[in-house]
C-alpha cells in the first residue's frame, strides 16, 4: 500500500478476507449453458457465464461476472467454481468498507493458474522474460499489474486469501 493508508486499511482488509472466507462457503452455481443465477452466501444472486479456456494446452474455464473475467486452469472443483463469486464478494465488501472510493471502471481480469510452473509460463508469455525476472521473487500467490491479477493455486484457503488481497489492489488501483 502507498503513503501510509497503511495499518488501518490492512487491518480492515484482513477482517474482510476472514469474513469473506467464511461467508463464501456456500458454493456458487455455474453452468456452461450461458450462465444461470447462482447463490453466494445464500442471499446475493450472482450471474456467471462460463466457457472453456486453455492456456498452452492446459484446459480450463473462463468465467464472466458483472465486474470480473476470471480465467483459470485450476482443476480442483472446490476452488475453481468459487473463484468468480469470491471475487465479486470481495469487491462488494471493499465497496461497503470504503464507500468514498470509486469502484474500478471497466472489467477486471483475474488469472488463476494451476501451478507455479504454469504461472511462470503465463507471466513470460504475457509480460516477457523481464516480467518473469521481476515477479520470480514471489514465493506464494501472485501479483496485480495494471488491474490484472495473476496468481497460482496454493491451496483453497490460501488462494482465496491471495485473491482477496489482489482484489484489494485492483479495487484501490494501487
Amino acid at each position: 500500500m502507498r503513503h501510509g493508508a497503511g495499518r488501518t486499511a490492512r487491518a480492515l482488509m484482513v477482517a474482510c478476507v476472514s469474513t469473506l472466507l467464511m461467508s463464501c462457503a456456500a458454493r456458487t452455481t455455474v453452468r456452461e449453458d450461458g450462465g444461470r443465477p447462482g447463490m453466494l452466501a445464500e442471499r446475493t444472486p450472482l450471474w456467471v457465464e462460463s466457457s472453456a479456456w486453455t492456456f498452452q494446452g492446459a484446459g480450463g474455464m473462463a468465467y464472466t461476472t458483472a465486474h470480473y473475467r476470471v480465467l483459470t486452469t485450476v482443476q480442483r472443483e472446490l476452488l475453481r467454481d468459487r473463484l468468480p463469486g469470491f471475487a465479486e464478494a470481495s469487491l462488494a465488501r471493499f465497496s461497503e468498507a470504503f464507500p468514498e472510493m470509486p469502484r474500478p471502471t471497466g472489467g477486471l481480469e483475474v488469472f488463476v493458474l494451476s501451478s507455479r510452473p504454469e504461472w511462470e509460463r503465463f507471466v513470460t508469455e504475457v509480460y516477457g522474460s523481464e516480467g518473469l525476472e521481476r515477479y520470480r521473487a514471489i514465493e506464494r500467490g501472485g501479483f496485480t499489474q495494471r488491474g490484472r491479477a495473476v496468481l497460482w493455486d496454493i491451496g483453497v484457503q490460501d488462494t482465496m486469501a491471495i485473491l482477496a488481497h489482489e482484489g484489494w489492489h485492483q479495487y484501490a488501483q494501487v
